[in-house]
């Protein structure tokens, strides 16, 4: 299978139109965004973006990040995309799971159980200690994403949030990919085949 991932588009709609032609060449199976599509946006703001995303008739799934003002879980009407937040939701191969990063913590966590498919999670923030690293030095993960990692071991993750921070790493058995500002030309595909994950980083 193949995902383009993206993350950060902060209403940056010239950009947005530079992902949409890069999906159309690159044909994955769907596409995931790692949250803050608006800068301070609400849902129709976020509708226009992601329209443009999903007009190719590629799938789409989402999570929301602390910049789009909207709730966690809020699904956007009208246009071909999915909000991840919160729920494990099958995809062909794999299992998709959401973490907005708006949520007011992810106890739900607890209750997640890895399957004999493929886990990958989409999420806004990235686990604390990883990936995480903030212009001033500081780390700006979250613990509950760290501590659900190390106990399940998901195959993939893939976040943004920290700008700065973009890069793969692993904790454990589980890649760890942080995207990185779509407007900085950011942008990953990620084909996962007999269970073997490969990243391409990519300028746009």
């Amino acid at each position: 299978m193949r995902f383009v991932v993206l993350a950060d588009i902060h209403s940056n709609m010239e950009a947005a139109e530079k992902a949409k032609k890069y999906i159309e060449e690159k044909k994955p199976d769907a596409v995931l965004i790692c949250g803050d599509i608006t800068h301070s946006g609400r849902e129709e703001e976020a509708k226009k973006i992601i329209g443009k995303l999903a007009s190719s008739k590629i799938p789409v799934f989402y999570v929301w990040g602390n910049m789009d003002r909207v709730k966690p879980d809020t699904q956007l009407q009208e246009v071909n995309a999915t909000c991840l937040h919160g729920q494990k939701t099958e995809f062909g191969e794999v299992e998709l799971l959401g973490l907005s990063g708006n949520a007011w913590g992810y106890d739900f966590l607890s209750t997640i159980e890895k399957s004999n498919k493929p886990l990958i999670i989409v999420s806004h923030e990235p686990p604390e200690g990883c990936l995480d690293l903030t212009w001033n030095g500081s780390h700006a993960g979250d613990p509950q994403i760290k501590n659900f990692i190390e106990k399940v071991q998901p195959d993939l993750m893939v976040c943004g949030h920290i700008h700065e921070a973009r890069g793969e790493a692993n904790i454990g058995e589980t890649v760890v990919c942080n995207v990185g500002k779509l407007g900085s030309g950011n942008i990953l595909t990620i084909d996962i085949k007999n269970n073997r994950i490969s990243v391409q980083r990519d300028r746009i």
